[in-house]
């Protein structure tokens, strides 16, 4: 592997070569270019012109077809290890979730199934078809159980074949489109969408009814995309990138010369072209809303075939003429900023840390937002560290590495939150010292009344004093008014018994 190092390696370019790719694109655009990412590595692969490229659903195979020199695999990770395998001559060549499968098509044999044992890679079968150049619709479905190819007869007959991935058989073929050369193809759920380059349309075939459900007129179409969510297709003509919106039909174009390749990025943002224009050595990167061009990824020879891994963490550009090179670009990784949680009073400075591994970035920016809410940019800050004052209120900060294959890569933030308030805890003042209760006096016990003395009773009839004295008078008088009705009754009787 050649390493690739530091950020001087790129040449720089403005509005040169007006036919080229991204001369017409920024024309376009009216901006100028953005500084580039640059690869992690560039793989020596072998002799030969690289024609088309497939990526494992991981990341970890690399296949190329070449244009006579027969096919590569790639493991990048590991050395890297570079095989030669399969028949000479030119053709195409799909793959999926397996590392260790490949289907090939070349002009010498039809279309082949390869697996790799301890010897290399082995053909498992081959089924024969009539390839003419150009023909490079190899397309492997999603479940792995089907692959579409196609071909063209001496009688320039094009057609498309199912393909049991299993074992070879034909499953069923299409009308015939003509003599017009089937170029690429995508599939998009159950419809598989075809370039005619030369019959200037790009074709919509059912794989369930195998019938044409819609054409759009395309001039010279070439290679061929699809949206992530399946909602728009992208192809490449001879001086033009068109996107297709597959919901209203609706088509933009943006200048691109000679586009050989293109790629939409997993996270439905960007475009990635690479052009066959002989003075074009770079990837042109746009919007895949709008096409707006937005910078170029440049390498050092004529781009032959693209990648990336379904994650997107990896896109491979592969550049052929006589020797092939496959430049690495990775997704960089950021650091969590350090340190991860501050408390600290308002008003105090707090210093910041993190850092990019990987060399596919333009620059960094450091940003800031409240828990919760959107990322906004730093002005100024664009280090591996920064310096902040603690605010009144908790604040998140990460470091970006922006990129223009990848987007925005951030690392994990870091809170700055202020201290929170001591209590205040209250001065004691003086004990009082309590005042004595008075003691009450000790309260002398109430003397008890002193009976009257009992009166002697003086002799019969005689009249007492004081209160004795009293009742005797009443009594008396009773005494003598007693006798008196006595008397009064007495005679009362005695005159009547007269």
């Amino acid at each position: 592997m050649r390493a690739v190092s530091g950020k001087g390696w790129m040449r720089r370019r403005g509005l040169a070569g007006a036919g080229g790719a991204a001369a017409l694109a920024l024309a376009f655009a009216g901006v100028a270019p953005a500084a580039a990412d640059e690869p992690d590595s560039v793989i020596p692969v072998g002799a030969g012109d690289a024609r088309y490229v497939a990526l494992t659903s991981d990341g970890s195979r690399l296949f190329i077809a070449t244009w006579g020199n027969g096919f590569y695999a790639v493991d990048p990770f590991d050395g890297p290890i570079v095989e030669a395998f399969g028949p000479m001559g030119a053709g195409s060549v799909s793959t999926g979730d397996d590392p260790q499968t490949v289907f090939t098509l070349a002009d010498t044999v039809g279309v082949s199934r390869y697996e790799h044992h301890a010897s290399g890679f082995e053909e498992e079968w081959a089924t024969s078809l009539t390839y003419w150049l150009g023909t490079e619709i190899n397309v492997l479905a999603p479940d792995g159980q089907v692959v579409y190819v196609a071909s063209q007869d001496g009688d320039y007959v094009s057609r498309v074949h199912a393909i049991d991935a299993s074992t070879g058989e034909i499953l069923w073929s299409s009308q015939d489109f003509g003599p017009n050369t089937l170029t690429r193809g995508v599939l998009v759920g159950q419809t598989l969408y075809l370039t005619q380059n030369e019959g200037n349309r790009v074709i919509a075939l059912s794989t369930v009814t195998h019938e044409v459900t819609a054409t759009y007129d395309v001039s010279l179409p070439f290679a061929i995309a699809a949206a992530p969510d399946g909602s728009a297709l992208y192809t490449t003509g001879e001086s033009a990138l068109t996107r297709i919106d597959l919901v209203t039909g609706a088509m933009l174009s943006a200048p691109i010369a000679w586009g050989r390749n293109v790629l939409a990025t997993p996270d439905g943002a960007r475009i990635i072209v690479s052009s066959l224009a002989p003075d074009e050595r770079d990837l042109a990167v746009l919007d895949a809303e709008t096409l707006r061009f937005i910078g170029t990824v440049e390498t050092e020879a004529v781009v032959g075939g693209t990648a990336i891994s379904r994650n997107g963490s990896a896109v491979y550009a592969v550049t052929g003429e006589g020797q092939i090179d496959a430049y690495q670009f990775l997704r960089p990784v950021v650091a969590a900023a350090e340190p991860s949680s501050t408390e600290a009073p308002v008003g105090e400075p707090v210093t910041l840390t993190s850092g990019v591994t990987g060399n596919s970035y333009e620059s960094l920016q450091w940003q800031s937002r409240a828990p919760g809410g959107d990322w906004l940019d730093i002005e100024g800050e664009t280090g591996d560290t920064l310096d902040v004052l603690v605010e009144a209120e908790a604040v998140e900060y990460r470091l970006v590495a922006r990129s223009l294959l990848f987007g925005d890569v951030g690392g994990e933030p870091a809170v700055v939150s202020p201290a929170a308030e001591p209590t205040p805890t209250p001065t004691p003042g003086p004990t009082p010292t309590p005042t004595p209760c008075p003691t009450p006096p000790t309260p002398h016990p109430t003397p008890a009344p002193t009976p009257p003395p009992t009166a002697c009773p003086g002799p019969a009839g005689l009249p007492e004093t004081g209160a004795g004295t009293a009742s005797a008078d009443v009594a008396l008088a009773a005494l003598l008014a007693g006798a008196a009705l006595l008397g009064v009754a007495l005679r009362r009787r005695t005159r009547a018994a007269r």
